[in-house]
This record gives C-alpha cells, sequence and structure tokens, in this order.
C-alpha cells in the first residue's frame, strides 16, 4: 500500500511540475527568503511560516536556483527566470498582502547567490537562522555521514576540512559537491557571508535571528518575524514540532566540541560586535 501510494505521489508531482513549467510566465515570484544558515533550523522555520495565511506554500522547500542547484553538472541558474517562477504560484491566485518564500540555506553560503538575489528581487526580504557554528558544524558533519558521503571520522574530517576546499578557493568551482558537502568549519564564519548581502541590501531587509530563540520561544520569534514581513501578527500557528532533526547524531568527544568552540571564539566576537548583539556561544 505504501508502494502504490508513494507510486502516485511521485505521478502527481510530475504533472504538477508540468503544468507550473507550462504557467511559468503567470507565476509569482517570492518576496522572502530564507538563505540560511543550513543545520539552523530552516526547515522547522519553513514549516512554521506556511502555516500562516498570507504565506503560500511553492512547490517545494529549497528552490536552489540563484546557488546554481547541488547536481554538478546541470546548473539551475542557467534554467531562467520562468524555471525558478515555475515554483510559485500563480498571480492570480494571490492577494496584494500575500507572500510566498523560497527557503534554501545554501544561498548564505554560496558567494554568487547574493547578486543574483539583487538583480532579480531587488525588494525581497532576507531571513538569516545563525546557530552556535560549533553545534552547526557537528550537525552538518552527521548529516553528512547520514547519507552516505563522509567516509572519515568527526576528528579527521575537520582536520581536512582546508584541504578538501582548497580546490574550490583556487577554481572558484562552487558547484563542486566538496563545497556544499565537507564545509563544516567555512560555513560557521558568518560574518564574511552576512556582510556580502548588506553589501546589496538595505538593513531593513534583513532579519538576523539567533535559532535558539525559534526554539525556545517560536511564539514571540514567528510574531518577530511576522512584524518584519508585514503580515498578520496575531496568527496563530498550530504545528511548532521541530524538523528535519537527524537520528544518526552521537555524542562526540569534549575536545572536538572545545577545538570547535576556539576556533569560532574570534569570528564570533567580530559577529557580534557587528551586528550589535551577543549570543550565548
Amino acid at each position: 500500500m505504501n508502494l502504490a501510494i508513494e507510486h502516485f505521489q511521485r505521478v502527481k508531482n510530475r504533472l504538477t511540475w508540468f503544468i507550473n513549467k507550462v504557467t511559468a510566465k503567470k507565476r509569482t515570484l517570492p518576496k522572502c527568503l530564507i538563505i540560511g544558515a543550513q543545520k539552523a533550523g530552516t526547515s522547522s522555520l519553513y514549516h512554521y511560516l506556511v502555516q500562516h495565511p498570507q504565506i503560500k506554500q511553492g512547490f517545494c522547500k529549497e528552490v536552489h536556483y540563484f546557488d546554481g542547484g547541488i547536481n554538478e553538472k546541470t546548473d539551475t541558474f542557467n534554467k531562467g527566470v520562468n524555471w525558478y517562477r515555475a515554483h510559485f504560484p500563480l498571480e492570480k491566485n494571490m492577494k496584494d498582502d500575500d507572500i510566498c518564500i523560497d527557503a534554501t540555506p545554501m544561498y548564505l553560503f554560496n558567494p554568487l547567490a547574493p547578486k543574483r538575489i539583487k538583480s532579480l528581487l531587488p525588494d525581497a526580504k532576507l531571513i538569516i537562522l545563525l546557530r552556535n557554528p560549533a553545534e552547526r558544524a557537528i550537525s552538518h558533519y552527521f548529516h553528512v555521514k547520514r547519507h552516505g558521503f563522509e567516509p572519515l571520522n568527526i576528528e579527521n574530517a575537520l582536520a581536512n576540512e582546508e584541504r578538501r576546499l582548497d580546490h574550490i578557493k583556487s577554481s572558484n568551482n562552487y558547484k563542486h559537491p566538496d563545497f556544499r558537502l565537507f564545509s563544516y568549519k567555512e560555513r560557521g564564519i558568518y560574518l564574511e557571508q552576512i556582510k556580502r548581502y548588506q553589501a546589496l541590501f538595505n538593513k531593513s531587509q534583513i532579519l538576523i535571528l539567533h535559532s535558539d530563540n525559534l526554539f525556545q520561544q517560536p511564539k514571540a520569534t514567528l510574531r518577530q518575524i511576522f512584524n518584519f514581513l508585514m503580515i498578520d501578527t496575531e496568527v496563530k500557528i498550530g504545528d511548532l514540532k521541530s524538523q528535519n532533526i537527524g537520528n544518526n547524531k552521537t555524542k562526540v568527544s569534549t575536545d572536538v566540541y572545545e577545538q570547535l568552540q576556539t576556533y569560532f571564539e574570534e569570528a564570533n566576537n567580530e559577529l557580534f560586535n557587528h551586528i550589535g548583539e551577543k549570543f550565548d556561544w
């Protein structure tokens, strides 16, 4: 029975995508992008937001347009704006105060994404979720391990990160899988990534949040986001269950955690000074 349901869903998705592509020119573009960080709660935030009646769900959560996609052989950005539009609702079904969202956490880390977003969506609202980078790196490692792409233990993976990513920096080949998979520590240098967006977008267009607040104070944090998006702030979100929680994470040694905390200490302090807020990292 489950196989039959899965087959039906696949057929339904293919048919939906075909219709979306045919009607792409009549579809809206997102007014808000959740751009990162990866493993910082973006799946949960997206799940919460699409329950708001003014936020319309698209074809999928992560569109991967502005970063070119996760397939090394296919560049989704080169597919053009109509391919991107195909992921979102028809304009005629959107009220004036409705919005839709693209939640692709790779956008924060990919250096090509900010200018591409600015060119197509200059008035977009951008949401950035930041998690303790040491915890984020560990979660990222187990995510990659769970999907079978990481042969090394966590100590060796962290120690070999610079070597693994060196060819990316020399070639600017951000489509290479290593850039996405093995950037455990690099992704946690948040300030460099944030500044790329702040150089292009007004301060009023960017909301930076601590992911712990989303999970520890979800109602207050969502109200803050609704206010940022200028939608009804009194809407109550019914399902606040966390999403995309890995089940293979094991306890790492104190040495690994302390090593990461030390690695990120200076970068964290620079971030706090820049944004005028100190998180409990």
